[in-house]
């Protein structure tokens, strides 16, 4: 592939990397903020927890709403925990995928780097040929 076309792919390619890059970046900053969001929320239900504990019950039906609102929050609890676990490992993967971006990103700067030396060496030849071809001949 002449080094000209090479740049140029390379180019093309580090402009798409950069696109996904970019993408990748807003879409942890979105994971980032579900959670906090969420570790919020946990944190609310563990106060609805404490707070809850608390009262003293003069009739059974007082206790009976109580041990199924104490169920509805411990249930509350293992999903938003299973959610905080599940974004946490989104997370880690989106790191790993930038991370490899990164790497990509940057072997193809190395090339289009190359590539642009090939070229600088290709006009320099050209043009020690035209000023070796233009140099008259000595008798």
């Amino acid at each position: 592939m002449q080094p000209g076309r090479k740049k140029s792919v390379l180019e093309k390619i580090s402009r798409k990397n950069m696109a996904s890059s970019i993408k990748l970046r807003s879409e942890l900053i979105s994971q980032k903020d579900q959670l906090a969001e969420l570790e919020e929320m946990v944190d609310r239900v563990r106060e609805l927890q404490e707070n809850s504990s608390e009262y003293s019950y003069d009739t059974p039906s007082q206790l009976r709403a109580d041990r199924w609102y104490s169920s509805k929050l411990a249930d509350q609890m293992k999903i938003l925990k299973a959610r905080v676990e599940f974004i946490q490992k989104e997370i880690q993967n989106l790191y790993l995928i930038t991370k490899k971006d990164d790497l990509k990103r940057k072997k193809i700067e190395r090339l289009i780097s190359e590539a642009n030396t090939l070229l600088q060496r290709d006009a320099e030849k050209e043009l020690e040929k035209k000023a070796t071809f233009q140099q008259p001949k000595l008798p």
